[in-house]
């Protein structure tokens, strides 16, 4: 009888430590960030303007807005703020050059494991229908700023390109 107590005893102690080093594995991932989509709206500045003060020609200028979906592909969720460079210009895509940089989720939105967040980053004013956006996350030197270190599973997949036929 107290054969059977120590091998039942034996068998449910090998699995509890046969499942306790998987379930810390699992909670040690990395996220990981990659852009998935990009899309492009137009919004026209809003001037208030003093009684009697005359309208200028900037008054109903459109600028473009990017809603860039970033998804985690990772195994570990992320809720911090982080950046997105970008660029329009051929020459600085072709030499992976950015010549702009926006902190996005400021609000520091958790993007859990699978999921995606819409940011918005508005600011590029060049005539050209092409354009690379970049997340800068493995904490090397970018355009002379030190940018912070995401710790994430690939730093290979944080580039995407497109093209927007309506771009003016």
């Amino acid at each position: 009888m107290k054969n059977k107590i120590r091998l039942c005893l034996g068998k449910i102690i090998f699995l509890v430590l046969l499942i306790i080093p998987n379930t810390l594995i699992g909670q040690s991932g990395k996220p990981d960030l990659i852009i998935t989509n990009v899309e492009l709206k137009y919004d026209t500045t809003k001037f208030i303007r003093k009684p009697g003060e005359p309208e200028s020609w900037s008054d109903n200028l459109r600028f473009p807005i990017f809603l860039i979906t970033v998804k985690n592909i990772g195994n570990r969720d992320f809720s911090y703020s982080f950046y997105i460079a970008y660029t329009n210009d051929a020459s600085d895509i072709r030499i992976g050059h950015y010549s702009h940089l926006h902190f996005v989720n400021t609000e520091k939105n958790l993007i859990r494991s699978n999921d995606s967040l819409i940011v918005q980053v508005e600011g590029i004013y060049r005539n050209a229908n092409h354009f690379k956006f970049y997340i800068p996350s493995d904490g090397k030197l970018f355009n002379n700023h030190v940018l912070p270190l995401i710790d994430e599973s690939n730093y290979n997949n944080n580039t995407y390109e497109c093209s927007f036929d309506n771009y003016k």
